[in-house]
């Protein structure tokens, strides 16, 4: 564990399972009780003009939820160890700059989440973001099947 980190490891699990449920349900009333004043949500940055790259606090937690639930209709994650999971739904929201495709999508992630002192302090992912991409139709597999200009073959 993390040094000021007094929480067993059962409870940093039932931490980060209630994150999920928080997107899942889109119940905001529990976030800040779970959550550091300091939460660093590395995974939702972007750019680093974005507004996300300044939040500090669990306002970025919030600001996640209600982006990804107004984004995508149906979103649910199934947590299926506690740090992965798949995310599936249909994308009905300007998902940053891109407007809405009504395709649905399903992709893996990995979150990975450090707890300090009793409550969620920062947050990374790892997703697969090429099948996202393909999914909404922004990424078109032919052209990644083609051969790049060094000769080797991107898929």
């Amino acid at each position: 564990m993390d040094k000021g980190t007094t929480n067993s490891i059962q409870e940093n699990i039932r931490l980060v399972r209630q994150d999920f449920e928080t997107i899942n349900t889109v119940d905001l009333s529990n976030v800040n009780k779970p959550t550091s004043p300091y939460y660093v949500n590395f995974a939702s940055q972007g750019c680093s003009y974005s507004y996300r790259s300044k939040i500090r606090s669990p306002d970025g937690s919030i600001d996640v939820v209600q982006s990804l639930r107004s984004t995508f209709t149906g979103l649910h994650y199934d947590v299926q160890e506690i740090i992965a999971a798949n995310a599936s739904g249909k994308h009905t929201g300007n998902f940053f700059v891109i407007p809405p495709t009504g395709r649905s999508i399903s992709y893996d992630a990995i979150h990975i989440y450090r707890i300090e002192e009793g409550k969620r302090a920062e947050h990374k992912a790892i997703r697969d973001d090429l099948s996202f991409m393909m999914q909404l139709g922004l990424a078109d597999p032919e052209l990644l099947r083609q051969t790049n200009t060094l000769g080797h073959n991107i898929l």
